[in-house]
Protein backbone atom coordinates (compact mmCIF):
# COMPACT_ATOMS: atom_id res chain seq x y z
CA UNK A 1 0.00 0.00 0.00
CA UNK A 2 1.36 3.38 -0.95
CA UNK A 3 1.63 5.85 1.93
CA UNK A 4 0.98 3.35 4.73
CA UNK A 5 3.50 3.53 7.55
CA UNK A 6 5.43 0.42 8.34
CA UNK A 7 6.69 -0.70 11.73
CA UNK A 8 10.28 0.34 11.08
CA UNK A 9 11.27 3.85 12.10
CA UNK A 10 14.61 5.35 11.20
CA UNK A 11 16.48 2.12 10.49
CA UNK A 12 19.74 3.78 9.60
CA UNK A 13 18.12 6.56 7.56
CA UNK A 14 18.70 9.94 9.15
CA UNK A 15 17.64 13.48 8.35
CA UNK A 16 20.65 15.21 6.77
CA UNK A 17 19.87 18.43 8.67
CA UNK A 18 19.06 17.37 12.25
CA UNK A 19 20.33 13.77 12.29
CA UNK A 20 17.17 12.24 13.74
CA UNK A 21 15.73 8.98 12.38
CA UNK A 22 13.17 9.15 9.58
CA UNK A 23 10.06 6.95 9.38
CA UNK A 24 10.03 4.44 6.54
CA UNK A 25 6.91 4.46 4.38
CA UNK A 26 5.90 1.75 1.94
CA UNK A 27 6.77 4.21 -0.84
CA UNK A 28 10.16 5.16 0.63
CA UNK A 29 11.34 7.38 3.46
CA UNK A 30 9.37 10.38 4.66
CA UNK A 31 10.89 13.83 5.00
CA UNK A 32 11.76 15.15 8.43
CA UNK A 33 8.79 16.97 10.00
CA UNK A 34 10.24 18.09 13.32
CA UNK A 35 9.60 21.74 13.96
CA UNK A 36 13.12 22.20 15.31
CA UNK A 37 14.72 20.74 12.16
CA UNK A 38 16.35 23.44 9.99
CA UNK A 39 14.99 21.81 6.83
CA UNK A 40 11.38 21.95 8.07
CA UNK A 41 11.10 24.78 10.61
CA UNK A 42 10.21 27.43 8.00
CA UNK A 43 7.36 25.26 6.68
CA UNK A 44 6.11 24.55 10.20
CA UNK A 45 6.16 28.26 11.10
CA UNK A 46 4.29 29.09 7.88
CA UNK A 47 1.64 26.47 8.67
CA UNK A 48 1.18 27.90 12.17
CA UNK A 49 0.87 31.41 10.76
CA UNK A 50 -1.71 30.31 8.21
CA UNK A 51 -3.81 28.48 10.83
CA UNK A 52 -3.72 31.50 13.11
CA UNK A 53 -4.77 33.98 10.41
CA UNK A 54 -7.43 31.67 8.94
CA UNK A 55 -9.03 31.28 12.35
CA UNK A 56 -8.77 34.97 13.16
CA UNK A 57 -10.36 35.91 9.83
CA UNK A 58 -13.24 33.49 10.51
CA UNK A 59 -13.97 35.29 13.76
CA UNK A 60 -16.51 38.05 13.25
CA UNK A 61 -16.16 39.71 16.65
CA UNK A 62 -15.18 43.26 17.41
CA UNK A 63 -12.08 42.59 19.45
CA UNK A 64 -9.34 39.98 19.40
CA UNK A 65 -6.52 39.95 21.91
CA UNK A 66 -3.44 37.82 21.26
CA UNK A 67 -1.06 37.43 24.16
CA UNK A 68 1.89 35.34 25.21
CA UNK A 69 2.36 33.93 28.68
CA UNK A 70 5.98 34.26 29.70
CA UNK A 71 8.10 33.39 32.70
CA UNK A 72 8.53 35.91 35.53
CA UNK A 73 11.45 38.30 35.79
CA UNK A 74 14.86 38.00 37.40
CA UNK A 75 13.38 38.43 40.88
CA UNK A 76 11.99 34.85 40.64
CA UNK A 77 14.25 33.36 37.98
CA UNK A 78 17.77 34.73 38.55
CA UNK A 79 20.43 34.87 35.85
CA UNK A 80 23.30 32.39 35.71
CA UNK A 81 26.11 34.89 36.31
CA UNK A 82 28.84 32.29 35.71
CA UNK A 83 27.54 31.57 32.20
CA UNK A 84 28.03 35.14 31.00
CA UNK A 85 30.94 36.15 33.26
CA UNK A 86 33.15 36.44 30.16
CA UNK A 87 31.18 39.58 29.20
CA UNK A 88 32.37 41.38 32.32
CA UNK A 89 30.10 43.87 34.07
CA UNK A 90 26.90 44.15 32.01
CA UNK A 91 23.12 44.32 32.21
CA UNK A 92 21.88 40.72 31.77
CA UNK A 93 19.80 40.01 28.70
CA UNK A 94 18.85 36.96 26.67
CA UNK A 95 19.94 38.88 23.56
CA UNK A 96 23.48 38.93 24.94
CA UNK A 97 23.41 35.17 25.53
CA UNK A 98 22.71 35.33 29.26
CA UNK A 99 20.51 32.57 30.64
CA UNK A 100 18.52 31.73 33.73
CA UNK A 101 20.24 29.62 36.38
CA UNK A 102 19.61 25.97 35.51
CA UNK A 103 18.21 24.99 38.90
CA UNK A 104 15.60 27.73 38.80
CA UNK A 105 14.77 27.09 35.13
CA UNK A 106 14.28 23.38 35.83
CA UNK A 107 11.95 24.08 38.76
CA UNK A 108 9.94 26.54 36.63
CA UNK A 109 9.64 24.11 33.71
CA UNK A 110 8.59 21.18 35.91
CA UNK A 111 5.47 23.04 37.03
CA UNK A 112 4.73 24.86 33.76
CA UNK A 113 2.20 22.36 32.39
CA UNK A 114 0.21 22.37 35.65
CA UNK A 115 0.12 26.18 35.65
CA UNK A 116 -0.92 26.18 31.99
CA UNK A 117 -3.77 23.73 32.74
CA UNK A 118 -4.99 25.97 35.56
CA UNK A 119 -4.90 29.05 33.33
CA UNK A 120 -6.60 27.26 30.44
CA UNK A 121 -9.33 25.86 32.73
CA UNK A 122 -10.01 29.30 34.21
CA UNK A 123 -10.17 30.94 30.75
CA UNK A 124 -12.54 28.21 29.56
CA UNK A 125 -14.81 28.73 32.58
CA UNK A 126 -14.86 32.50 32.11
CA UNK A 127 -15.77 32.13 28.43
CA UNK A 128 -18.59 29.72 29.28
CA UNK A 129 -19.96 32.02 31.99
CA UNK A 130 -19.68 35.12 29.81
CA UNK A 131 -21.88 33.80 27.01
CA UNK A 132 -19.04 33.72 24.48
CA UNK A 133 -19.41 29.94 24.19
CA UNK A 134 -22.49 30.25 21.96
CA UNK A 135 -20.42 32.20 19.37
CA UNK A 136 -17.76 29.49 19.26
CA UNK A 137 -19.45 27.73 16.35
CA UNK A 138 -18.74 30.79 14.20
CA UNK A 139 -15.02 30.10 14.40
CA UNK A 140 -13.25 27.82 11.98
CA UNK A 141 -12.76 24.43 13.67
CA UNK A 142 -9.61 24.23 15.76
CA UNK A 143 -8.04 21.01 16.89
CA UNK A 144 -6.29 21.07 20.23
CA UNK A 145 -3.02 20.05 18.58
CA UNK A 146 -3.07 23.14 16.38
CA UNK A 147 -2.71 25.56 19.27
CA UNK A 148 0.49 25.09 21.17
CA UNK A 149 0.91 26.75 24.55
CA UNK A 150 1.71 29.34 25.74
CA UNK A 151 -0.52 31.45 23.50
CA UNK A 152 -4.09 32.49 24.10
CA UNK A 153 -6.51 34.12 21.71
CA UNK A 154 -9.39 35.80 23.44
CA UNK A 155 -12.26 37.31 21.52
Amino acid sequence: MVGKRSASFGRGVRCPECGRGLPELASGYARCRRRACPSYSHLWAGDQRRKLFENLSAYDGDLVVVLAVTAPGADELPWDVEHCAVLGAHHHSGKLGCRVARRHARAWNETASARWRTLHRRAYQEVRRGGVWERRSELAPLRRSQLAPPRLIVG
